[in-house]
């Protein structure tokens, strides 16, 4: 993460966009070749591509005429239901990793690790941004820095390689309306409780 003041809650530093999504990483032997990260990046691309398609047809406005409305409803519940029934038949092997606290900044991406890594290591982060489309962002990332939380976990920094400006630009908007989306149901739990 940037070099600012750490954040003493959970020892990363202050985030671009920080949010709790489900994450997998795993070790790998050596730096990524280029047909790694390419082949990285073109799943990227399709894969952010189709979550921010979904996000800007949420985002549309919704005819005002109340009749319509009341008469399209219906129709999409069942969209909602046979969209979800494919998700579990395509993606019903995949299982999805433990959320945890991330951040993610130009060319940077942290989180909290119950076990340390070492700086220098290279890893393959997986990160699934909708619990549905279960395809996730890949990236590869070199350990820059793991420390001690002092609540049992690790923050963990990665200096990321291989990302272009079109996947990085994607992957920021994703992870601002992720994150809008989290603070606005953790403020709507707030409120109910």
């Amino acid at each position: 993460m940037p070099h600012r003041s750490a954040d003493t809650a959970t020892g990363l530093q202050p985030p671009a966009g920080r949010l709790e999504l489900p994450l997998a990483w795993e070790a790998i032997a050596r730096p990524p070749s280029p047909e790694m990260l390419d082949a990285a990046e073109q799943a990227n691309l399709g894969v952010l591509s189709f979550l921010l398609q979904g996000v800007e047809l949420e985002a549309r406005p919704r005819p005002l005429d109340d009749a319509l409305a009341e008469a399209i409803a219906p129709l999409r519940v069942k969209l909602d239901m046979i969209t979800d029934m494919l998700a579990r038949l395509c993606y019903r092997e995949v299982e999805m990793p433990p959320r945890r606290w991330a951040e993610l900044a130009p060319g940077q991406f942290g989180w909290l690790s119950p076990q340390p890594s070492r700086a220098g290591d290279w890893l393959r982060i997986r990160i699934y941004f909708d619990p549905v489309f279960r395809d996730p962002v890949v990236l590869f990332g070199k350990v820059s820095a793991c420390r001690a939380t002092g609540g049992g976990d690790y923050a963990i920094e990665t200096d990321l390689a291989g990302v272009s400006e079109r996947a990085g630009s994607d992957l920021a908007r994703l992870a601002y309306l992720a994150d809008r989306r989290q603070r606005a149901r953790r403020l709507a739990d707030r409120r109910g409780a």
